[in-house]
């Protein structure tokens, strides 16, 4: 098996694979493979470890960087019953931005995702896009 790359951001598909975040894969040499490294959706997997010593969906066969990454793998594809809808933790008086949680146990009034882009909002925090290198960018 050649390098892998690790989905650090995920995105619709990858070869016809879901690209769920923490998924390897190899690289088919697509055109726009450079692209998804530069720009942060993908990122060399470094962790040395042997393919059969990491998590896989017994589903699909995946392979997943981490555990957890492997549980939402599943819950997003391979569940018996549909995901529930993502909860939001409304800030309350004095705090900044949106603390999600699928927990209904915390602090706070909850209400339900309609937009959708709560998970995005997430996603912004936690493992922001490189925009600073987009061609424009680079181009200056």
């Amino acid at each position: 098996m050649g390098e892998l790359y690790m989905v650090r951001r995920p995105f619709p598909a990858y070869a016809n694979l879901p690209a769920d975040r923490g998924r390897l894969l190899e690289l088919s040499g697509a055109r726009n493979d450079e692209k998804l490294v530069r720009l942060g959706f993908l990122e060399p997997f470094t962790k040395k470890a042997k393919l059969r010593e990491l998590p896989m969906c017994g589903v699909c066969g995946a392979y997943f960087a981490e555990e957890g990454f492997l549980t939402t793998h599943g819950d997003l594809h391979h569940a018996r019953h549909a995901a529930e809808p993502l909860r939001v933790n409304f800030p309350m008086d004095g705090m900044d931005g949106l603390a999600t949680s699928r927990d209904t146990n915390i602090t706070g009034r909850i209400g339900i995702d309609v937009t959708g882009d709560a998970e995005e909002r997430r996603l912004d925090r936690e493992v922001p896009l490189y925009m600073d290198k987009t061609a424009a960018t680079l181009r200056g």
